[in-house]
């Protein structure tokens, strides 16, 4: 993961639309963390004075919010979208320029199947992590500050039982970022042989024909495609892992929440609205967690390449 440390001078030209991307996020977090707070007022307010014009009002203002929540990540994506472009664009350049100037010797034992599939695939997939990937990290981050902040600032106890089925999630996904790199290294190896492969074969298929070589090339290219199948397949099935596992720390933790929260409610230490509101922060924070199993699998596809 360190080596995506080196992609920040490639950052650098474009800071100024980073920025911007950066306030549309933090509007965004903003707005998502409003919705469950109008909820309580509307429950414990607006329902229990029976006043329609309070309901009313918050509806609207869960409208305006919305609508702004959109225009914001209308302009996140877009600014997102075009920095990752742009540096995949600088990247494919800086890499070409230095295949160029490389010694004679380095040509001579790297297969040039491996170097077009470092030149097109691992690009891409550092574009994939500084578009969505890094959006969605900083996304994530401010989301996982603010609604744990709030759990604590309206009931530490409960946010206390309610966070604790969260800790094996992220011992998990620890466990799984530390494993993911290798796990696409030998992917992206296994994708530059096959493209090894086709070069060798579609260069020189007059002289495979000629020889009648058909069978032992398809051969040899089956079992070089067996390989990237498997290697795909082993990162699918410790990704797989995580996300079961999420769903189901969840709703531990809601069951946690409607149990001792319920209680609470019943002995008058809780209003039934700030019930609904911790409810709705957790299920807020359920998002952040699974993306992040997604997270770190996009960024070890990138520090791979």
């Amino acid at each position: 993961m360190r080596s995506l440390w080196r992609l920040r001078s490639f950052l650098r030209p474009y800071g100024s639309r980073i920025l911007f991307a950066a306030l549309c996020l933090m509007g965004i977090t903003g707005t998502s963390l409003i919705f469950p707070l109008i909820i309580r007022q509307v429950i414990d307010v607006g329902l229990a004075s029976a006043d329609l014009r309070y309901i009313v009002y918050a509806a609207l203002a869960i409208l305006g919010l919305g609508l702004l929540r959109s225009i914001l990540a209308y302009g996140q994506r877009y600014l997102t979208e075009w920095v990752s472009h742009n540096i995949s664009f600088d990247l494919r350049n800086r890499l070409y320029d230095h295949i160029q100037h490389l010694p004679f010797t380095f040509h001579d034992r790297t297969q040039s199947g491996q170097l077009i599939s470092r030149t097109i695939e691992d690009v891409r997939a550092i574009e994939r992590f500084t578009g969505n990937g890094l959006a969605e990290l900083v996304r994530v981050g401010l989301l996982l500050i603010g609604i744990i902040s709030l759990l604590f600032l309206d009931n530490p106890l409960l946010a206390c039982i309610a966070l604790l089925p969260m800790l094996p999630q992220m011992v998990i996904t620890t466990r799984f970022g530390r494993r993911i790199s290798r796990y696409f290294l030998t992917v992206e190896n296994a994708l530059g042989e096959l493209s090894v492969r086709l070069q060798e074969n579609v260069s020189g298929v007059q002289v495979v024909r000629a020889f009648s070589r058909e069978p032992y090339e398809v051969q040899r290219f089956d079992k070089v495609n067996r390989r990237l199948f498997s290697a795909r397949l082993t990162v699918i099935s410790e990704f797989a892992k995580i996300m079961p596992t999420s769903h189901f720390l969840i709703a531990l933790a809601t069951i946690l929440i409607l149990w001792f929260g319920g209680n609470m409610v019943m002995r008058g230490e809780l209003t039934l609205g700030e019930l609904v509101a911790f409810n709705s922060y957790m299920l807020l924070l359920a998002e952040p967690l699974q993306i992040l199993g997604w997270l770190v699998n996009s960024a070890g596809e990138a520090s791979a390449g």
